[in-house]
């Protein structure tokens, strides 16, 4: 598995932080943990939608988001970027039995309108349920389905960093505000 790192550190805002005291760092700190929170919501449902993937819990499994603070005022948006097991989209064996006790019908089905033909759902090694194929004529190899979603992910993954952006970037003073008026009125 790959990880994607998408930091909002204190470079990209310079000409706003460089005087900055107590009040503004937290602010800032503040802005900049809405932000991603922000952008792993978009991330989330941008991501799910165009990889056909329900529910988004799945990916919302794979987005971390480290938060700044007043002392360190960088923040990352972290995506697992590895492929999805067919078994976590629903999958479901399409096999009947007969009243003669043959299985008829071959295949899985899964969310989202995937299917794999000559599918099977089976028990792996590590106690879990895997949705498997035959790679070949012979029993054996065994090759487990998993759906990609690297390339998405990451383009998506980027795009909503770069709006979260421009979202602090509107966000900073309006909090400086507020926390000016909070500590005024104390």
């Amino acid at each position: 598995m790959s990880d994607v790192y998408m930091r909002m550190d204190n470079r990209s805002f310079d000409w706003m932080l460089r005087a900055l005291d107590d009040v503004h760092e937290q602010a800032a700190a503040t802005a900049m943990n809405r932000g991603l929170k922000k952008s792993r919501t978009w991330a989330k449902r941008d991501i799910a939608q165009q990889a056909n993937i329900s529910p988004q819990k799945i990916i919302s499994n794979r987005l971390r988001v480290k938060r700044a603070s007043k002392s360190r005022l960088n923040g990352a948006l972290r995506i697992l970027t590895g492929p999805i097991p067919a078994i976590k989209l629903g999958a479901r064996d399409t096999r009947r039995k007969t009243k003669s006790g043959k299985r008829t019908g071959s295949g899985v089905r899964a969310r989202g309108g995937r299917s794999w033909r000559n599918a099977f759902i089976e028990t792996g090694l590590g106690g879990h349920e895997m949705v498997l194929v035959r790679e070949g004529r012979p029993r054996r190899p065994l090759d487990a389905i998993k759906v990609p979603i690297e390339s998405i992910a990451n383009r998506v993954t980027k795009e909503k960093v770069l709006e979260a952006r421009d979202w602090i970037v509107e966000e900073i003073p309006r909090l400086i505000m507020v926390r000016a008026q909070r500590r005024a009125s104390r």
